[in-house]
């Protein structure tokens, strides 16, 4: 419906039946609709100023798409062979044995070579010819090299890099460990950095590539317990604007090089369940699966497109919660958690 009101094809339709059409048509229209004459009036400022917004939501989006796609109207560097009959593209898919990896790895499998590194062992599903798995510890920097150094000499170089491993725990700051916080940053935050410095160069040389950060609704928003986790997905988000304007001032061939962070709200994957624990799972309405992650991502990489990835797209006004007062952020908060101990109670009583 919002979407709908800020429409400028729908809006403007409307105005221009209300202040330029005949008046026996906005007279049919009353009688059709059930809505007076003096309404019908009432109705066009508000019209005006939501066809105005509606323009500067389109303007807005446009620049937007223009800029991540470093101000080119295509895509600049070597042509993209997702596909073709050799399956030339190889996609590197970090944290691919479960949850959002796993469909990636499936997904992507028809169209390109995948690279999986895990430290678990991939599931029957991902036993096919062109997945190819290697163990790695993503949090070992000295792992990461070892392991790269193997993908590039038996399956050449990478041309899609998805930092998609990360960890998570329903813990506060005083629950946590000193353990745990530096392995959660190190497998969330660092392991972004250590896999762009081995696979970027290649990707530049080759004038073709696309670095996809899997972030989270998190990068924008702060709840508890997990103060940990949203601090790596914020870093991470920064990593991915960082290395965009880094490649756009800095580097040779940067503007044949994509960037895409994507940031899904809750969906039903095991690190869900490592947050809130199963009971969280009971809560249909706020919880989505997560083949929508796997479709959008592996869409925007095939069709060679940069930007952000808000999952659902209807959250992306989380991505103003940073700017929000800290009494309303304190209000939603409050609510939320109101309505986690509902739903925490409704699961024991089943």
């Amino acid at each position: 419906m919002s979407r709908l009101l800020l429409e400028p094809a729908a809006t403007g339709a409307l105005l221009y039946l209300l202040t330029r059409n005949p008046s026996n048509l906005r007279d049919q229209f009353s009688s059709t609709t059930g809505i007076n004459e003096t309404t019908l009036r009432n109705l066009i400022i508000p019209l005006k100023w939501l066809f105005s917004l509606g323009l500067l939501r389109r303007f807005h989006n446009a620049m937007t798409t223009l800029a991540f796609n470093n101000w080119q109207f295509r895509p600049q560097g070597e042509p993209w062979k997702f596909g073709d009959d050799k399956l030339s593209e190889l996609v590197l898919i970090t944290g691919g044995c479960s949850g959002f990896g796993r469909l990636m790895a499936k997904d992507f499998s028809k169209h390109a070579r995948v690279v999986i590194l895990d430290i678990q062992e991939p599931p029957e599903d991902l036993r096919v010819p062109n997945i190819h798995f290697y163990r790695c510890d993503v949090s070992d920097p000295g792992a990461i090299q070892s392991t790269a150094v193997m993908i590039r000499e038996q399956h050449g170089t990478v041309s899609v890099l998805i930092n998609n491993a990360g960890i998570a725990r329903g813990l506060t700051l005083l629950e946590s460990s000193i353990e745990y916080t530096e392995k959660i940053f190190k497998v969330n935050t660092f392991a972004h950095i250590y896999l762009i410095k081995e696979f970027l160069p290649a990707m530049l040389e080759a004038r073709k590539g696309h670095v996809v950060s899997i972030c989270s609704i998190a990068s924008y928003i702060t709840l508890p317990p997990i103060l940990h986790y949203c601090a790596t997905k914020t870093a991470s988000n920064y990593i991915s604007d960082g290395l965009r304007s880094e490649l756009l001032t800095r580097y040779p061939n940067g503007n044949t090089i994509l960037t895409t962070s994507v940031h899904p709200t809750f969906h039903d994957t095991p690190m869900l369940g490592d947050i809130f624990g199963k009971s969280s799972r009971t809560s249909t309405d706020m919880i989505y699966p997560p083949e929508n992650v796997s479709r959008k991502v592996v869409e925007q990489v095939l069709q060679a497109r940069s930007g952000k990835l808000f999952i659902p797209e209807n959250e992306y006004y989380l991505s103003f919660w940073k700017f929000a007062p800290t009494w309303l952020v304190d209000l939603l908060i409050f609510a939320r958690n109101k309505k986690r101990l509902k739903m925490l109670a409704k699961a024991a009583s089943q």
